[in-house]
């Protein structure tokens, strides 16, 4: 894990070993030296030019007057060898601006993606006429979820559709740790508690929550795969419905929930 810098870090590189000699009269080498202020990241790269280094001792340095600047001076090279300033060094420098950046391009990257996707699906499901059930029951997954809400159906109520989801973070946009098994019934939304799996899907019923249909206000798919329904006391839900083998009615119950409820 990275480690968070702030302040002013300088750096002394030898170029070449020379005669002239440090201070206390070390031997010493012909070096550049570069200064990175951090704030968290780098901020800013100086290039501070050439110094005087005793050979092996870190980053202490004798700054050179002008005419040694020049090459006048005996014991340096004349005219004074260039050098560059190593990539890593650069990249460290302004890493700040480097990860904003990424996370600029990230960010929006991710907005694409999602408006890609949402247009595809609002097409698919612009062309496909509202099927209002009952899901199919090929994996034991899907009797499962059909088997839980079931035994809790009232008199002349039926089940609709069904799915496996989790949870929509509002706060980051993107899914969230929450697992639910999603049943509609032609009078509730039933949303089951489960756990996440480490090796796949939990068959597991950790508690039912009940939303009344008619207290839905509204219901809709956006990035092509959340279904974001609104109650009338104004708490929004999100539940993400990602394609599963496991399951057999993913694609259904986005189809066709979010249209039912809006019309209900």
């Amino acid at each position: 894990m990275g480690v968070l810098r702030f302040g002013k870090q300088e750096t002394v590189t030898c170029i070449v070993d020379v005669d002239a000699r440090g201070g206390g009269g070390e031997p010493a080498c012909l070096a550049f030296k570069t200064s990175i202020y951090w704030a968290g990241g780098g901020v800013y790269l100086s290039d501070d030019g050439y110094v005087l280094k005793p050979r092996g001792s870190g980053n202490t340095y004798y700054e050179l007057s002008n005419a040694a600047r020049d090459g006048q001076v005996e014991g340096l090279p004349s005219p004074l060898p260039p050098y560059s300033i190593p990539f890593m060094e650069y990249f460290g420098g302004y890493s700040l601006w480097w990860a904003i950046g990424a996370v600029i391009v990230w960010g929006v990257g991710v907005k694409k993606v999602r408006r890609h996707k949402q247009v595809a699906f609002a097409a698919k499901q612009s062309a496909t006429p509202i099927d209002r059930g009952p899901p199919r029951l090929d994996t034991n997954g899907d009797r499962f979820v059909y088997e839980t809400i079931k035994a809790t159906l009232a008199s002349g109520e039926s089940i609709q559709h069904q799915a496996y989801a989790c949870s929509w973070d509002y706060t980051n946009e993107k899914a969230g740790d929450a697992v639910f098994f999603l049943v509609l019934t032609t009078d509730r939304l039933c949303v089951i508690k489960s756990r996440k799996g480490a090796f796949g899907i939990l068959y597991e019923n950790e508690g039912v929550d009940v939303i009344d249909r008619r207290t839905i206000a509204a219901a809709a798919v956006d990035h092509g795969n959340v279904l974001f329904i609104t109650t009338a006391d104004g708490i929004q839900r999100g539940y993400v419905v990602k394609a599963t083998g496991a399951l057999s009615n993913q694609q259904s119950f986005l189809m066709n929930v979010g249209r039912i409820l809006s019309r209900a």
